[in-house]
């Protein structure tokens, strides 16, 4: 059968493979800057009620709602977010498969600073 005899068909596959992706969900990480601490805790506030019954966020954060419908989870940047990256997590994995059971030492960098 020729290609043009399979048009519909193909339109079909199309429109469902279209369907399929607009409801995936995206992964990825989203880094918001906070301009003090008083406003990151109060967005930390807002994630935490937001999906309770009868929560009611005060005026002009009502569009909170709708963004948070969207996200996974919402916290502090830490430990984890400076490491995952970097790549060091998986060197070290693969350094310690590499010298399990040896006295090998794993050799690596790490910078420590405190933040004034």
């Amino acid at each position: 059968m020729e290609l043009s005899g399979l048009s519909h068909e193909i339109i079909l596959i199309l429109k469902e493979k279209i369907l399929e992706s607009k409801n995936a969900r995206l992964t990825g990480r989203l880094f918001l800057s906070m301009s003090n601490r008083q406003a990151m805790e109060e967005l930390l506030s807002l994630w935490r009620s937001w999906d309770e019954p009868g929560q009611w966020f005060k005026k002009g954060y009502g569009k909170w709602k709708e963004i948070f419908k969207y996200l996974k989870t919402i916290r502090q940047w830490d430990i984890r977010d400076r490491l995952r990256d970097t790549g060091v997590l998986g060197y070290w994995e693969e350094e310690l498969e590499i010298k399990k059971g040896t006295a090998s030492k794993i050799n690596f960098e790490i910078e420590l600073w405190y933040p004034c």
